[in-house]
């Protein structure tokens, strides 16, 4: 695209949430993104690392606004200890004014930490 026109954002946290979210506020995922008002997101990096030295699993969730639902990205992923997985590889992920990218860990002991980055394109007029 020609004189295209976008930002750029990064987002890290610390995944402490012990399980998937079934409602609008993330009461048990770790919130890591959401697509502000008036933009739209292409995500073209979202990496994982497990903190620890022993295996663990996690799981990766989209929250679609316009439908309000919680949808499965990754339902449960073994990252082994004191390493990392990349979940964009081929492709960007797209995501609307209030989409959300939520995380949760399915050991409770274990540590992880998420980082974000993605591209925020202003769109002021809803695209159907």
């Amino acid at each position: 695209m020609a004189n295209t026109q976008f930002r750029t954002e990064s987002k890290f946290a610390a995944v402490t949430g012990n399980s998937a979210s079934t409602t609008s506020d993330p009461d048990n995922a770790t919130l890591l993104f959401t697509c502000p008002s008036s933009y739209e997101a292409e995500i073209v990096f979202l990496k994982v690392s497990n903190d620890q030295s022993s295996n663990s699993n996690i799981g990766i969730q989209i929250y679609h606004n316009d439908a309000t639902t919680y949808n499965t990205f990754v339902l449960v992923q073994t990252i082994a200890g004191n390493s990392s997985e990349q979940f964009i590889t081929s492709g960007p992920l797209y995501l609307h004014e209030g989409d959300k990218v939520l995380i949760y860990r399915h050991t409770s002991s274990h540590n992880f930490s998420a980082t974000l980055s993605c591209r925020l394109y202003y769109s002021p007029a809803k695209r159907l």
